[in-house]
């Protein structure tokens, strides 16, 4: 009889690479699981790639809502479908984690960011207010996850959360199969990919104004950003002068296999990430998908990031929040298109090498075996 398995988010869209694409799927490939994925978007129930998403109403009030209401409607959910273990993906959900345990359903926790690191940068917590709310989060989440076998997505994560229960990093190595199926011509014009949520603090303006400062210079080339726009972002003149001039086109929140189509069709990418607390202890997924498409590209010159670019000798490293020095070394890429593909190549064979997703879900596979046992 196949096992029950559910995964459960009230944050996460319900195509989120790392739960759905990734994990639910890849059960789901296994006929002795029966895999249901739970999130709180209110749109319709549907079958995706042998995973059922199933609905709830998606909570008011923002995260307060999400981790009262929320989790509420989400322990029906659970408790009417009767799983055998549970996956849940935000630290909203712990306390519900925790009641399911009291009676008798095995759970993880999958650790997607280290919320009390995330929460230093987060413009939705005040400045004079954020080492607090940190503080008080940290002691909470580490005495949660004592008790709940833990997924770490980040070897960092691991590192400040040493007690947690059966800890397991699991890390967002790319998809070798998917990735390897998309065959699409590059566009006539140089163009420059960013795939992920387009911010700020993920370097949005930097990369907006670097591929400006080129075309400014003359070069023709023009720039697509994959993925969902934060208001702020939107709301700006430079975001707003590159739409309305049409050099650079943007998509919105859309699925990974959509995002790594666009970013094949394009001659190079970015990974600009500012040096926040969250991110220099993390590596950027974006990076080893631009190494399984066999795309070169630029990288903020973060330790951890460097030594895989180095190793591969398949990016350039550089200051990030420097347009300046990234408009140079784009235009580097541009104008040395061999040593460009080679720099693809080579990225492509590390990743096929040691980055793979499959390793890491063998590891999340021996988790779920312990936690059953």
């Amino acid at each position: 009889m196949a096992l029950r398995l559910a995964h459960a988010s009230v944050v996460h869209d319900r195509y989120d690479i790392r739960m759905l694409v990734k994990e639910c799927v890849s059960f789901a490939a296994d006929d002795s699981v029966d895999v249901t994925l739970f999130v709180a978007d209110g749109k319709p129930d549907e079958v995706w790639k042998g995973v059922r998403i199933t609905s709830v109403p998606r909570p008011p009030f923002g995260r307060l809502g999400r981790a009262t209401l929320g989790s509420l409607r989400m322990w029906r959910a659970l408790r009417r479908f009767r799983p055998e273990l549970v996956h849940v993906h935000n630290p909203e959900l712990l306390p519900l984690a925790l009641a399911l345990q009291s009676v008798g359903t095995p759970v993880v926790f999958d650790m997607h960011e280290n919320l009390p690191k995330d929460i230093l940068t987060k413009g939705w917590v005040p400045r004079p207010l954020r080492r607090l709310l940190s503080g008080i989060v940290t002691p909470l989440q580490a005495a949660a996850v004592r008790r709940i076998p833990t997924v770490f997505a980040e070897l960092s994560y691991a590192d400040d959360f040493p007690d947690a229960r059966l800890g397991t990093v699991v890390l967002n190595y790319p998809l070798l199969g998917p990735l390897s199926e998309i065959s699409r011509p590059k566009r006539a014009r140089f163009t420059v990919g960013y795939f992920g949520s387009v911010t700020a603090e993920r370097g949005a303006h930097d990369m907006i104004a670097a591929v400006a400062l080129l075309r400014a210079r003359g070069m023709e080339l023009d720039f697509v950003l994959a993925g969902k726009v934060s208001d702020d972002v939107a709301a700006a003149e430079d975001f707003r002068s590159a739409v309305a001039a049409g050099w650079m086109t943007t998509t919105g929140m859309i699925r990974a296999e959509e995002g790594w189509a666009l970013m094949a069709e394009c001659h190079m990418g970015l990974a600009m990430l500012h040096p926040s607390p969250n991110f220099v202890g993390s590596y950027t997924t974006k990076m080893f998908e631009y190494m399984a498409l066999r795309l070169p590209f630029v990288i903020s010159d973060i330790p951890l990031w460097r030594a895989v670019v180095d190793d591969a000798r398949c990016a350039l490293c550089i200051r990030p929040a420097d347009p300046v020095g990234l408009a140079e070394a784009i235009a580097w890429i541009h104008d040395h298109p061999e040593e460009a593909a080679a720099m693809g190549e080579r990225g492509r064979e590390v990743v096929i090498r040691t980055r793979s997703w499959d390793s890491e879900f063998a590891k999340l596979k021996s988790l779920y075996a312990k936690v059953l046992a």
